[in-house]
């Protein structure tokens, strides 16, 4: 008989963004498979992996006057009315 056993990430993808890898390995082989950091069911191997950081926006105020820097910027560049 064979199992399949799962490791996270991997090249499957759920409507989450997590993912898996799975593989079928010998009834006898399975114990030595689960030490080697597979896992019997793919919500454990998933489950039990660092998630990846995720990064950060700026909130929109900041990216707002970041803008109206750059605006201001340009206005004084070219001496033209300021940007809206």
């Amino acid at each position: 008989m064979t199992t399949m056993v799962y490791k996270s990430p991997g090249d499957v993808v759920r409507k989450d963004g997590t993912s898996f890898c799975c593989k079928i390995v010998d009834d006898a082989d399975v114990d030595a498979a689960l030490r080697d950091g597979w896992f019997s069911t793919p919500g454990a191997a998933i489950n039990n992996t660092v998630p990846p950081q995720r990064m950060t926006m700026p909130s929109l105020g900041v990216a707002v006057r970041a803008r109206q820097r750059l605006c201001d910027g340009l206005h004084q560049a070219r001496h033209r009315e300021p940007c809206v």
